[in-house]
Order: structure tokens, then sequence, then C-alpha cells
């Protein structure tokens, strides 16, 4: 029927959704993770820094690296939760497919005649 077309449909969307999703997730960690090492080497050489001008100005760009990380680590969060939500439309309309085509398998067509159906 056209309502299982379209709940079809929209599960194969939500599926490439969530491909999307996972992609975007697994970017964004592989960002976080080369930020952090770049932040731990300034860390490091910050600790080494004898001239005060260079040290605040990197303390400064520490602080921004910091900053970002806490904003990807947010993101991250963020596409987790779209992740859980789109896996669980998926889980609701692949049950919502499987009673369709479960419901129409038990509708037998009446003999009298062909017209009409009886459950």
């Amino acid at each position: 029927t056209s309502q299982i077309q379209f709940e079809k449909k929209r599960e194969t969307s939500l599926v490439k959704l969530i491909w999307t999703l996972q992609s975007a997730k697994l970017s964004k960690e592989e960002d976080i993770d080369a930020e952090n090492k770049t932040t731990r080497e300034m860390i490091e050489l910050r600790t080494k820094m004898e001239d005060s001008t260079i040290a605040s100005q990197l303390d400064v760009v520490i602080a921004q690296k910091q900053a970002l990380g806490a904003i990807n680590r947010c993101q991250v969060d963020d596409l987790n939760d779209l992740l859980d939500e789109a896996q669980l439309i998926v889980k609701e309309t692949r049950a919502l497919i499987a009673l369709v085509e479960d419901t129409l398998d038990r509708v037998v067509p009446l003999t009298a005649g062909g017209q009409g159906y009886a459950f």
C-alpha cells in the first residue's frame, strides 16, 4: 500500500541520516583528538617559555583551544542525542511496517465475487 511505501522511504531516509550523523560524529571526534594533542603540545611549550609576552599570548591561544574543545565535545553529545533519536524512530518505523505487512497478510479476499476484504 502507499502507507507501507511511505514508511519504507521514511526508514531509508532515516538510515541515511544515521550514517551522516555517525560520519559527522567520527569527524568531530577526530577533530577533538587533534585539538587535544595540539593543546597539550602548546601547554608543554608554555611551561618552557621565558619570554613573558610570548607566554601570555600563548596562554590566550591555549584558552581559546580549550574553549573550542569544550564546544566540540558538546557537539558530539548533541550528535549522540540525535543518533539515539533517529535510531529509535527507525526501530518504531520498522515495527510499524511489520505490523502493516502482517495485517495485510491476514486480509483474505472474499470469494463471492471477489469484492471487498474480510478479516
